[in-house]
């Protein structure tokens, strides 16, 4: 049985597929994701966690990517 990151790694190479034509922002939130997975999926839906630590990995690094490349899709 596959555990819940091999089954986001799978979503994550089909979001690299081309063909589905997926914007670059949800591809760099979904690479953010995985690379901070094992702390992830610690967090809880309670009181927000989990959306409170994703915005927390997003803040760095929304200031380190060049605007424009935040605001294309």
């Amino acid at each position: 049985m596959a555990s819940a990151k091999q089954y986001f790694e799978r979503f994550i190479a089909r979001l690299h597929q081309p063909e589905r034509e997926i914007p670059s922002n949800v591809r760099c939130l979904a690479n953010l994701a995985l690379a901070n997975f094992d702390a992830l999926a610690q967090t809880s839906r309670h009181r927000s966690q989990r959306s409170a630590y994703l915005a927390g990995l997003v803040r760095p690094a929304s200031d380190e990517a060049p605007i424009a490349q935040l605001r294309r899709g």
